[in-house]
């Protein structure tokens, strides 16, 4: 994996966003590569949603709709911790 950033909808009508990130860390894991930055893009922002983005080893979310600038700031503190 050679990206630095992924920006991914999390609940696509044919793919589920959480088993992307699942395939990523374990292609990481098994290259022994670091982590990409992921950010997970939601409509849904409940609670229970947030914390399995915790769960599932996405770096951050944002949800939507959501403000250029809030999409500028995610992505500004997920490439720079």
């Amino acid at each position: 994996i050679s990206q630095n950033f992924i920006c991914s909808v999390i609940k696509m009508p044919e793919l589920d966003g959480f088993k992307v990130v699942e395939q990523i860390r374990k292609l990481e894991r098994k290259l022994g590569q670091k982590e990409v930055a992921i950010l997970g893009l939601s409509a849904d922002v409940t609670g229970e949603v947030q914390d399995r983005y915790k769960l599932e080893e996405v770096g951050d979310y944002l949800g939507k709709p959501f403000k250029i600038g809030e999409l500028k700031h995610k992505i500004r503190k997920l490439l720079n911790p």
